[in-house]
């Protein structure tokens, strides 16, 4: 399954921080990270689904997959709260599997990301993408 699959590769990407940092096998793995700089596994899927999003947000995206993220301002010909907050209107699927999907969760994250200022003062996609790497490694 999926989370079996998930714990195998943070296993593996723990014991090869331990061996980058020549530390014992049963070190905590969090201080090695961070002194690495170095995302965990999740936050690595985070942070590229992150990179991905931005362009969505900023229309360099593939107009394939541009389809699947629609403003909440395109829904609504009037100004709402929520239309002129530049966020990304959220889909309620049917199924938990749908729930669970690149655009129900790209959207959530983009939604989050709109109210950080390291993403709306970010002078470019790589400016961002360097604070946010920041910010996650600093929650180790």
């Amino acid at each position: 399954t999926k989370k079996q699959l998930t714990e195998k590769i943070v296993k593996l990407q723990k014991k090869a921080v331990r061996a980058i940092s020549f530390a014992p096998f049963n070190a905590p793995s969090k201080p090695l990270f961070k002194s690495l700089g170095l995302l965990k596994f999740d936050d690595l899927v985070h942070y590229k689904t992150a990179s991905l999003l931005w362009d969505v947000d900023h229309g360099t995206i593939p107009l394939t997959l541009s389809t699947y993220f629609k403003k909440t301002e395109s829904r609504h010909h009037h100004a709402t709260r929520q239309a002129t907050s530049g966020k990304y209107q959220t889909v309620k699927k049917l199924t938990k599997i749908g729930n669970y999907s690149f655009q129900s969760i790209g959207i959530a994250i983009l939604n989050k990301l709109k109210d950080m200022s390291i993403y709306t003062e970010a002078r470019s996609k790589k400016h961002f993408l360097l604070k946010y790497k920041e910010l996650l490694v600093a929650k180790y």
